[in-house]
């Protein structure tokens, strides 16, 4: 879904969208988005403007967060930092800067895909470790996705806010290896286990040949 109050750049990302995607859904801004959103519950993407009359890309990012749909953020080059964090921390996969080029967003679009295929719903075995180390795991469990980047693993006790770490998906054959960081711990209570959100990161390596599809930092 490309989401944008000016007819222009809408049909400008959906010309290059339309030869990659099954379908482009637009939308002309936050309440049209919304009503639209109701009638494709299989969204791969949103790409949403950050300002717009009636409703920002902030907000749109709070109303999908709970649907698990990836969302980039069509920005301007002096967008803040502490715009960029509120929208990471909203769930936000990337950035594409303005004026928009085709390129940018094809290389935004590709980088979503291997995460969100590894973290689709469904069974997914995790092994937790601190990145970069093969000692013994941290974790090994079932995780839950809370949005497109962030999920949460049951652990033993707590782990330090901050550590990066890194995540063996295992999904009937298909294994990947996910980085992130520890932006969250979960005590423990009555009938809850105790464990660690990890924000993943949302670039992938090339598979090298291994069968493993390795996501990074980028």
């Amino acid at each position: 879904m490309v989401v944008d109050d000016s007819r222009v750049t809408r049909l400008f990302v959906e010309k290059i969208m339309a030869a990659h995607a099954r379908r482009v859904i637009s939308a002309e801004g936050f309440a049209d988005a919304l009503r639209k959103v109701g009638d494709a519950p299989d969204l791969d993407l949103v790409i949403t403007d950050v300002h717009m009359a009636a409703g920002d890309g902030f907000e749109l990012l709070g109303a999908l967060r709970e649907l698990s749909v990836p969302v980039l953020l069509m920005t301007g080059r002096n967008i803040s930092e502490q715009d960029r964090e509120r929208a990471t921390a909203l769930g936000a996969v990337g950035f594409i800067e303005k004026p928009i080029r085709a390129r940018a967003i094809l290389e935004a679009w590709e980088g979503t895909q291997p995460l969100r295929r590894a973290l689709a719903p469904g069974r997914i075995e995790a092994t937790l470790r601190f990145e970069g180390e093969r000692n013994e795991p941290l974790a090994v469990a079932e995780l839950e996705a809370i949005d497109p980047r962030c999920v949460f693993v049951p652990t033993e006790g707590p782990l330090p806010v901050g550590a990066r770490v890194e995540l063996t998906l295992r999904r009937r054959a298909s294994t990947s290896v996910v980085s992130g960081e520890i932006v969250g711990v979960r005590s423990p209570g009555w009938g809850r286990e105790g464990g660690v959100e990890v924000r993943c990161d949302a670039t992938q390596d090339p598979d090298d040949g291994s069968g493993e599809a390795r996501t990074r930092a980028g």
